[in-house]
């Protein structure tokens, strides 16, 4: 899976989504994603497997467990491990309930290159006309 592709699935949710901070006016409740891209696998020079660190953080009103287990439900269900840690902030009145996770994919796998064989050399089979 790839960035694209989970913000994707993060957006099928029933909470909106923004990417990283919410706009001035932003309603709750509301997910914010963040993600951060710490250390690719790399071999003969390419890049063969990003890796992505997310963390989703869900902003709301009150405890609100359905969304929480319906995020868990994206992530379960799309076999992905998760962290969750909580908080109340006392100077908004809100709850933040993060998710963090790894994903690892990419937009496209490189193909190494493929050494070409030699071309068989022709041998002589007996095929003349005997003289």
């Amino acid at each position: 899976m790839n960035q694209v592709q989970m913000i994707a699935l993060l957006d099928t949710l029933s909470v909106p989504s923004v990417y990283d901070h919410a706009l001035e006016g932003q309603t709750l409740p509301f997910i914010a994603i963040h993600t951060e891209q710490p250390d690719n696998f790399v071999a003969d020079n390419l890049v063969y497997c990003e890796k992505w660190n997310f963390r989703i953080d869900l902003y709301t009103v009150k405890k609100d467990l359905e969304i929480e287990a319906s995020i868990k439900k994206l992530l379960n269900d799309n076999g992905i491990a998760w962290i969750k840690t909580e908080q109340y902030i006392d100077s908004e009145q809100i709850w933040e309930v993060e998710f963090e996770f790894e994903v690892l994919g990419n937009e496209e796998l490189p193909t190494p290159p493929t050494p070409t064989p030699d071309p068989p050399t022709p041998t002589d089979g007996g095929e003349g006309n005997g003289s």
